[in-house]
């Protein structure tokens, strides 16, 4: 329900810009979280089902440390490389202050565009969107602090052809 962030915001100005040519709406018919909200957000219109949820603005990236593994298994690994950066994040060696510091600014970077393409999507304020610290919403509440426009389920859509409900 969540996804990656390469390629998301290229594709997220791209239905953002379509806009113009074709009305786009969005269900989640279950949850769109993250990079998935990314997408719903660009649309239209958001809509929810009354349990399905959104949100999830944020940024996460993890390095696992499986050099301890890696010792009790009797393996050791032997890395050659050139760039003093190249070995950033190998997971068969703790992380540096460096690399963490790195990752860091990566992740704050990617957070900022993130919340500047959501306040623009859904018309908000980047304070507004921040407020929500990458929580999940789940159905009127959605609707209540503007990630979502109405409630509705994706089989009404299908048998009128047309959002009515709570529009």
């Amino acid at each position: 329900p969540g996804g990656e962030v390469n390629g998301i915001f290229d594709l997220a100005d791209f239905i953002y810009e379509s806009r113009a040519k074709k009305r786009i709406i969005a269900i989640a018919n279950d949850d769109a979280y993250s990079a998935a909200y990314a997408i719903a957000s660009s649309a239209e219109k958001v809509f929810v089902s009354r349990t399905s949820g959104i949100g999830s603005i944020g940024v996460i990236a993890s390095h696992i440390d499986q050099s301890g593994f890696d010792e009790k298994q009797g393996i050791k690994y032997t890395t050659v490389f050139a760039g003093s950066r190249k070995n950033d994040l190998n997971p068969h060696e703790p992380m540096t202050s460096e690399s963490l510091e790195s990752l860091q600014k990566e992740v704050d970077r990617l957070y900022e565009m993130f919340v500047q393409l959501i306040a623009r999507n859904r018309g908000l304020s980047i304070e507004k969107i921040r407020s929500t610290e990458a929580g999940l919403y789940f159905g009127e509440k959605a609707v209540e602090i503007g990630l979502a426009d109405g409630i509705t389920i994706l089989s009404s859509i299908n048998k009128n052809r047309s959002i009515t409900m709570n529009e």
